[in-house]
Formats: C-alpha cells, sequence, structure tokens
C-alpha cells in the first residue's frame, strides 16, 4: 500500500514557528462538502476546529462489495458521485439528484437512491475507522479517456493527516491562493478560474502574490480572521478537477496542464501536479468573507 505520508502525527501536528508575520489577502470564498467527493456549497462563514469545517466531509459512501471508500478519484467507477450535490438544511445534510429528488440522511430510501444511481451497491457512514482507503487513479493517464476501465490505482488511505471524524484525502483544510487560481484558468478548457472542480475550504484573494507562491509555504502558520493554520504540503490533484461539474463541461487535459506549469515533488510519489495547500488546525475560530490572511513563516 502506497502512503501518502510516512509521519502522519508530524505533519498533522506541525505548525510553523513564530517569525515575521506579512498580510498577503483577505478570505474571497469558503466552501464545504458534507459528503466526500460530492458536489458542494458556498458559504459565508464557519466554526473551524481541529476537525476542519462545520459539517465539511462528514459523511462518505463505502462499497460494500469492498470495504472502500466511493470516491470519483478512481472515475469509471465513482465519476458519477460529481453529478450529486450535498448541502446543509439546519442539522441535517441532504442528497441532491440530477432530476431534482433531494432526499435527507437517514432516510433508508437514500441508500438505495444512491446504489441505483451509481451502479453499485454502497451505504452511507458517518464514522471513520482506522485504515480506511480509497482507489486513486493517475489523472494523467485519463487524459484521453477519463472513464477508461483499464487503468491502475493507487490504494490510498484517508485523512492521514487529520484527527478523528470526517473523510479527508489528507488533512482537514485545503486552501487556494487567487493568483494560482488564475493562473489555471489560462489553461483551462472553459477559460475560467472553475474554483468548483478543486473543492477548497478557503479561496485567498491574493492578486499580488506570484502564481503558486503556495509551494513555499510548507511548515508555515496562516492567520485567518480567529483561525491559525499549519501549513503542511502542495496539493497534489487527482482525476476529479477534470470531471463535469454542475454546469462546466469535463476539462479531461487539466492536470496534465497544469503539471506543464507546476509540479512539486510529495513525500514519496514523486513530482505531481499541484495546486493549493493542505493545513491543519492549530487555533480553532470562527471565519468569514473579508477575514484578512496574514503567513508567519517558520
Amino acid at each position: 500500500m502506497r502512503r501518502f505520508c510516512s509521519n502522519c502525527t508530524l505533519a498533522r501536528d506541525r505548525a510553523g514557528s513564530r517569525g515575521e508575520s506579512v498580510i498577503i489577502g483577505k478570505v474571497s470564498g469558503l466552501f464545504r462538502y458534507p459528503f466526500k467527493s460530492m458536489l458542494g456549497e458556498t458559504i459565508g462563514h464557519s466554526r473551524v476546529d481541529s476537525s476542519g469545517f462545520a459539517n465539511d466531509r462528514r459523511f462518505a459512501l463505502v462499497d460494500i462489495a469492498t470495504g472502500k471508500i466511493a470516491s470519483a478519484k478512481l472515475p469509471h467507477k465513482w465519476g458519477r458521485l460529481a453529478e450529486l450535490h450535498a448541502c446543509c438544511e439546519g442539522p441535517a445534510v441532504a442528497v441532491v439528484f440530477p432530476d431534482g429528488a433531494k432526499i435527507v440522511v437517514g432516510d433508508q430510501i437514500l441508500g438505495e437512491r444512491l446504489s441505483s444511481f451509481l451502479g453499485r451497491d454502497v451505504k452511507v457512514i458517518d464514522q471513520r475507522r482506522d485504515g480506511m482507503a480509497l482507489d486513486r487513479a493517475d489523472p494523467e493517464a485519463l487524459a484521453d479517456d477519463i472513464h477508461a476501465i483499464e487503468t491502475s490505482a493507487t490504494l490510498l488511505p484517508i485523512s492521514q493527516a487529520a484527527p478523528l471524524g470526517g473523510f479527508f484525502d489528507f488533512a482537514p483544510i485545503h486552501i487556494i491562493p487567487s493568483s494560482s487560481l488564475a493562473r489555471v484558468r489560462d489553461i483551462s478548457q472553459s477559460g475560467q478560474s472553475d474554483v468548483a472542480r478543486f473543492r477548497p475550504n478557503i479561496v485567498i484573494d491574493c492578486d499580488d502574490q506570484p502564481a503558486f507562491a503556495e509551494n513555499g509555504w510548507a511548515g508555515a502558520t496562516l492567520h485567518v480572521g480567529e483561525v491559525a493554520f499549519g501549513v503542511i504540503t502542495p496539493t497534489p490533484r487527482c482525476a476529479i478537477p477534470t470531471l463535469a461539474h454542475g454546469e462546466l463541461t469535463a476539462d479531461t487535459r487539466l492536470i496534465t496542464k497544469l503539471g506543464a506549469l507546476n509540479r512539486v515533488d510529495i513525500f514519496d510519489m514523486g513530482k505531481l501536479a499541484c495546486l493549493g495547500i493542505y493545513a491543519s488546525v492549530a487555533s480553532p475560530g470562527d471565519i468569514k468573507i473579508g477575514d484578512e490572511v496574514s503567513l508567519i513563516r517558520p
């Protein structure tokens, strides 16, 4: 089993030492994704604790046949997850299907409807067990056919740099600077930033920063409103951004084009196409649109 991080305890706790604080921008976007691999929702504020945003990656689907987490990182099997929209309705979470049907988690029919929609027997879970994993296809190997069946996949343990709770790829927080999104806009098929494709929790408006400046933030601390985040690593991109997302059509070569612009050594995985950073929560609090963002390097 190939691991994303060989020392997850260190990565989870690493928040960077105190140094000079530099204001780099403001929060321009906040997002949460109540169900893993489904479309999420834009929010104006959130409570943030060690497990990330409230209600973010709160639920996931398990493939009953294999015991693996269902993830659109393996498009030929789970790509249709990106056609579903998960949203919070008070304390409840609902799944909205393409035909407009909305079913709340806890309704017995949801598992049946999801299994029928995805073509595999699945069940909804809200508790992450140690050792849970998902299949991750190489997105660049799928550039000619995003739904190719004959493709190799890496078994990826989930949430290696996250505390209990939540079904995260790696860490509980994902942040993207606007300057890097602007560079992606130049190579995207739509000619737009397409932030929804990349599923961040936070977008920082910092257009005076160079594109991919976040590559050099590992080990630093980001202060955002009341919250402090410890930057762990640049975020390697999977196949999900190449899929259709709502009104955004598929862009099968997007990650290949991103890799031509920005590749970073990620642990033992080699040089991968990256955009944004993963972070842990060093100090909890509330966060909202417009909050000032400062960077403290170690």
